[in-house]
């Protein structure tokens, strides 16, 4: 089964000396996540929540593999579809079709069956034109719904999505969490960043908060939420 183990991950980043009379010093290092341990098990729909600045992308990212922890491990039980940046993994030179058969090549898919390519298509809402026009042209949303349809049929094991409530209409946004819902049912696991807790309350299944680096909670996505718009409140004058 599915299963994903992060234990005591730890990670910080050098900040660059921009005045021009710090130059010389010594680098000042941030610490972004400090400490993070949590279990996610096939099935679970995970809703991650947190400031600006908190963290939150960063941990996919090296749940991903993207980028290394400075401490801590994580084991990883299935095959990983990180939808992370808009456009990662598509080609702007191609056309949606192309990037479409492109994307399955560079996941270890076979170019897909007429019937699968024609759901990607289907689903992500994009007319004839749209689909044979470069990518580079796409806007943002339009960018979404291919990226998303394409990893949704592709019967992905871990789907990490970051912020993809961000961008794209409401009714897209629906057929995105209906959709959510039955690949994790489907002994799948769903990693979901974003910065609205009622999204996150309506479509994931256990929540975490993530403040100035660390574990705020992990629990039910009501109780999650409730914490973090508390700490939220109490802290809105200082720089988190």
């Amino acid at each position: 089964m599915n299963k994903i183990v992060v234990k005591n991950i730890s990670k910080s980043f050098k900040l660059k000396n921009k005045r021009f009379y710090d130059i010389g010093k010594e680098t000042i290092k941030k610490e972004i996540l400090k400490d993070i341990s949590f279990e996610v098990n096939h099935g679970e729909i995970i809703g991650i929540i947190g400031p600006n600045g908190s963290g939150k992308t960063t941990l996919l990212k090296i749940i991903s593999n993207l980028l290394l922890p400075d401490s801590g491990n994580i084991d990883i039980k299935g095959k990983i579809s990180p939808m992370l940046d808009i456009g990662i993994g598509f080609h702007p030179e191609l056309t949606g079709r192309e990037n479409i058969s492109l994307f399955c090549a560079l996941n270890g898919q076979n170019e897909p069956d007429v019937k699968r390519f024609e759901q990607m298509i289907e689903f992500s809402g994009l007319s004839e034109e749209t689909i044979s026009q470069k990518f580079k042209y796409y806007s943002s949303g339009m960018k979404v719904r291919l990226g998303f349809s394409t990893i949704a049929f592709l019967k992905p094991e871990i789907v990490l999505l970051d912020e993809i409530n961000a961008v794209g209409d409401i009714s897209f946004q629906e057929k995105t969490r209906d959709k959510i819902r039955q690949l994790a049912k489907n002994s799948g696991i769903m990693l979901v960043v974003s910065h609205d807790v009622n999204f996150v309350k309506d479509l994931c299944t256990r929540a975490i908060a993530i403040t100035d680096g660390y574990v705020l909670a992990d629990d039910k996505p009501e109780i999650v939420s409730y914490k973090y718009l508390n700490y939220m409140r109490e802290h809105k004058d200082e720089k988190i």
